[in-house]
C-alpha cells in the first residue's frame, strides 16, 4: 500500500486539530521508502506530524518541488531535528526567486535560508543549516531522474499548449536586476503503480497539463493514475481553467487530490466536475491506494 500524509496544507483540519499554513508538506511511504515532498512555510509540519502520531524518523529523503518559501522554509527546523539527509532539488534550486506585488514592489520570495541581497554565489556548501545537519544535496540536471525503483523525478517540462502561460509576477534576481522566472527548479515525483503513474506536484508553475503531457512521453504514454499537489490555478481566467478541466478529464484519473495553490473557487469547481474521483487534500488528509 502507498500512502501520501498532507502534513500542512493552506486549510487546517478540525477534526484533527491541526493548523494549515500557506504552503505544502506531504510525507509518502513508497515500497518501503519513507521521504518528504516540500516542506511547507515552516516547521509547522513537524508539530503536525506529532499530533497526528506520524513518524518522520523514517525518513532520509527530502525533494523540495522548487526554490519558493512556502515550500522550503520548514527544511531549517527539520534539519535541526533529524540529521544527515538527502536532499533531493531541479537545477537553478539556489537561483534568488522575488515576486511582483500588486502595487509593483518587488519583494523576495524565495528560500529563507539564502540572503535575499547577498553578492556571494549561494551553493550547499555555504548553507551552514545543510553543512551542520551533515545533509547532501543532489541538484537535478537531467530531465527525468530515478530515485529508487518506480520513484522518479521528471523537470525541464515542455510547454506544449497554448492556455498555460508562466505568471508574469514571478522573477530570478542577479545583481539588483530581475529576470522572468522560468521555473527550471520545479521537479515532480513521479510513482509508478500496476495502474499507472501517480504525480506529486508542489506548484505546477508551468502549468499541470504541461507536467502531465511531459511525463506521459517520459513513461511511453502510461496512463496518469492520479495527481496530487498544487497546481496554481489561482491567478487562472476562466478559459483555462476549463482549458484546464477539458484536459484533465480525458485522463480518466482514478483519483484527484489538488489544494494549495489551486485556489478555493477553483477547488470548488473542480470538485464539482470531478465528484467522487476529487479528493480535498488539506492539512492531516492521507491518500492510500494500491502499488
Amino acid at each position: 500500500m502507498i500512502r501520501v500524509t498532507t502534513l500542512v496544507e493552506n486549510h487546517p483540519n478540525m477534526v484533527l486539530c491541526v493548523p494549515g499554513e500557506h504552503g505544502l508538506s506531504m510525507k509518502v511511504e513508497y515500497k518501503g521508502n519513507s521521504l518528504l515532498f516540500d516542506t511547507g512555510q515552516t516547521g509547522i509540519f513537524l508539530d503536525n506530524a506529532d499530533k497526528m502520531n506520524i513518524d518522520l524518523t523514517d525518513i532520509n529523503d527530502i525533494i523540495l518541488s522548487h526554490g519558493h518559501y512556502d515550500h522550503t522554509g520548514g527544511l531549517q527546523s527539520f534539519l535541526k531535528k533529524y540529521f544527515e539527509k538527502n536532499i533531493y532539488v531541479g537545477r537553478n534550486f539556489f537561483d534568488r526567486k522575488y515576486r511582483k506585488n500588486q502595487d509593483g514592489s518587488i519583494v523576495y520570495n524565495g528560500n529563507p535560508f539564502l540572503t535575499e541581497d547577498g553578492a556571494e554565489q549561494v551553493t550547499p556548501d555555504n548553507v551552514a543549516v545543510i553543512k551542520e545537519s551533515g545533509s547532501t544535496f543532489h541538484t537535478i540536471n537531467s530531465r527525468i531522474y530515478k530515485m529508487d525503483e518506480g520513484m522518479w523525478l521528471v523537470r525541464d517540462f515542455k510547454m506544449k499548449n497554448d492556455f498555460e502561460k508562466l505568471n508574469a509576477g514571478f522573477y530570478i534576481g542577479r545583481n539588483s536586476e530581475y529576470y522572468p522566472d522560468r521555473f527550471s527548479d520545479e521537479v515532480v515525483l513521479c510513482l509508478e503503480t500496476t495502474k499507472g503513474i501517480v504525480i506529486l506536484a508542489g506548484c505546477s508553475h508551468v502549468g499541470i497539463i504541461n507536467i502531465v503531457e511531459t511525463v506521459k512521453e517520459y513513461f511511453a504514454g502510461r496512463p496518469i493514475r492520479g495527481i496530487i499537489g498544487g497546481t496554481h490555478l489561482i491567478h487562472a481566467g476562466e478559459e483555462r481553467l476549463n482549458r484546464t478541466i477539458e484536459e484533465l478529464k480525458k485522463l480518466d484519473l482514478e483519483f484527484l487530490a489538488v489544494s494549495h495553490c489551486t485556489g478555493d473557487d477553483n477547488i470548488h469547481r473542480i470538485r464539482e466536475e470531478f465528484g467522487e474521483k476529487f479528493i480535498m487534500n488539506i492539512t492531516g488528509n492521507q491518500i492510500a491506494f494500491s502499488e
